[in-house]
């Protein structure tokens, strides 16, 4: 907490995307933002400790939560529209627990899909600990059916995976996707700069467990 406690007092970040938060209903929101200009917006885990993810955004941007169906409550997932002028990006975050049955993943799976019907550019950011899943190859590698679904989904929903560098030990499981992959210019050292023809000045920084894997930078490269 002390890590985050510095990072909001910083005010270095727009926008901040956290997985494993560890949140729950003994921290307030009041208590993680005390003296800050950032809002919250949060997924605790509930039914055990651990998990969670969690935005924290500065108050000057506008946000709408994307809600969901209470029967996908369990999932551990936030999605938001980012409102820019006349740009819109939505952004997905989501921890994938490691050890999901076919059940849970297909349940996470029909979730992300549900919050993902939109024409606007589309983020899918988090921790989804699928290490069989060779991203930095020609040929895919999953052997196992729940990796083999993902790969599935990712194709059908048109995604690009960005990380191509290990983000633990040798596998990249922490991954960034995007629905455009035009509108990214790089992505090295897990730095990403987008391109867009709108006022952008948003920096997008993602934690796992309060350490550092990459960021997302929004920056304004032409004008109207």
């Amino acid at each position: 907490m002390k890590e985050l406690e510095l990072l909001l007092k910083s005010e270095i970040y727009d926008f901040i995307l956290i997985c494993e938060t560890w949140l729950n209903s003994n921290i307030s929101d009041a208590e993680l933002l005390t003296g800050s200009v950032y809002n919250i917006i949060r997924c605790d885990r509930t039914q055990k400790s651990g998990g969670g993810v969690a935005v924290f955004y500065k108050n000057i941007y506008k946000i709408k939560s994307i809600p969901y169906p209470e029967n996908f409550k369990t999932v551990e997932l936030l999605a938001f529209d980012l409102c820019m002028k006349n740009q819109r990006f939505r952004f997905i975050l989501s921890y994938r627990p490691p050890n999901l049955n076919n059940e849970e993943n297909n349940l996470w799976l029909q979730t992300i899909q549900y919050v993902s019907q939109t024409d606007s550019i589309t983020f899918l950011v988090g921790d989804f600990n699928l290490p069989d899943i060779k991203w930095n190859k020609s040929e895919y590698f999953h052997p196992c059916s729940l990796c083999s679904d993902f790969k599935e989904f990712v194709d059908r929903m048109g995604l690009f995976q960005l990380v191509t560098q290990p983000t633990r030990g040798n596998n990249i499981l922490d991954l960034v996707f995007c629905t455009y992959k035009m509108c990214v210019k790089s992505i090295e050292n897990f730095h990403l700069v987008i391109i867009t023809p709108y006022c952008l000045r948003s920096l997008f920084l993602f934690f796992r467990n309060l350490n550092i894997n990459f960021w997302i930078i929004l920056k304004e490269t032409t004008t109207r």
